[in-house]
């Protein structure tokens, strides 16, 4: 189920009591085809409005705020409540009585790495405490910004005389996962040199720099890609 079909749910509940379920308050009125209130705070007021009927039922704007803040309900949902999507869908589920499907139980043998190395390892010097190789490289060669390093934790490890990039894998909670490696150098046959921590659960790279209010992410074939996507104003992973 999508945030459009939660949305479609939600407008057939009745827009009036959606709003006022979601943001109690006696200053709400109804003005012609429309629901409306002061501000996303409750205050009195006609900036924020919230169409009830037609083919744009659910869409609001709180001109107030110069248009910055406008959407469906699942939206208007968020922003009252002050929190990230997936609290907002899981509350709306539990609102409308809707239920996942249990997953598929998987033994799984993987174990998340004893400890990070990404953590041990220093990070990139930046421009101003002169540069490391990693940084040189993702800056200069790949075009990242120092924030996309920064954002995605990136960090550097010397093994056997070679420097390596450290690419932390974390759970959406902030669990280290797993750790890849890629060497700044290719081999002599201009292939990469990769490798990752042992026995490391399957993961995505790049929860840590996803927005909470993201409602789409970019999904990438390589680390370098989502950071490259996220510089550019896009979630990825």
């Amino acid at each position: 189920m999508d945030i459009a079909e939660l949305n479609r749910m939600l407008v057939s509940r009745g827009v009036p009591q959606i709003c006022q379920y979601v943001l109690p308050s006696s200053n709400w009125r109804r003005v012609g085809h429309e629901f409306k209130i002061g501000d996303i705070y409750g205050s009195a007021g006609d900036s924020l409005s919230v169409r009830i009927d037609g083919n744009k039922a659910g869409r609001w704007g709180d001109f107030a705020s110069g248009g910055e803040l406008e959407g469906d309900l699942v939206g208007f949902w968020r922003r009252v409540r002050d929190q990230d999507f997936g609290a907002t869908i899981r509350e709306i589920k539990t609102f409308l009585g809707v239920q996942d499907a249990p997953p598929i139980q998987k033994k799984d043998h993987k174990r998340p790495p004893a400890k990070d190395p990404a953590r041990r390892a220093p990070k990139p010097a930046g421009p101003d405490e002169g540069a490391s190789p990693v940084f040189e490289y993702l800056t200069g060669d790949r075009f990242l910004s120092p924030k996309a390093l920064k954002d995605f934790r990136i960090a550097e490890k010397t093994m056997r005389g070679e420097t390596f990039i450290c690419f932390p894998y974390l759970s959406p909670d902030g669990e280290v996962l797993n750790v890849k490696y890629l060497n700044v150098k290719r081999g002599p046959d201009g292939k990469k040199d990769t490798r990752q921590e042992a026995d490391a659960q399957p993961s995505l790279f790049g929860w840590q720099a996803v927005d909470p209010a993201a409602r789409a992410v970019v999904i990438t074939e390589g680390e370098i890609d989502a950071m490259t996507w996220n510089d550019v104003g896009f979630s990825a992973l």
